[in-house]
């Protein structure tokens, strides 16, 4: 509720304040992507990643 109250008062002050309610919007949703294109039309195939992370 704060941070609401905050992006709409950022709303009211312009657009370079640091948050406003596009900005919480952004941080606040799920954002997916699917792979499916580039598996199909570029033939990529993606690694699985806790198989294949190393730290050096």
């Amino acid at each position: 509720m704060f941070a609401k109250s905050m992006a709409v008062f950022g709303d009211c002050l312009g657009e370079n304040i640091p948050i406003n309610s596009l900005k919480l919007r952004k941080i606040t949703h799920s954002l997916t992507f699917s792979n499916e294109k580039a598996m199909r039309e570029l033939g990529w195939k993606p690694m699985n990643v806790l198989e294949n992370f190393q730290i050096e």
